[in-house]
């Protein structure tokens, strides 16, 4: 499956990967409230949260 991965991307040289790190910071950033609310509603589905106490969480 790895093999897979690497077939569909392309290889980046250092310029492309300079550019992509700020890339996914401004994504990240737009999309925190979103993405925030997606990954607290699939902790909770999962039940991931149950052991621990109201003041963990």
């Amino acid at each position: 499956m790895a093999d897979d991965v690497s077939e569909d991307f392309p290889t980046l040289d250092r310029r492309d990967e300079d550019q992509l790190l700020p890339q996914l910071v401004a994504h990240l950033r737009e999309h925190r409230t979103k993405l925030r609310q997606e990954w607290a509603s699939r902790i909770q589905d999962a039940h991931l949260l149950h052991a621990m106490t109201p003041q963990e969480m």
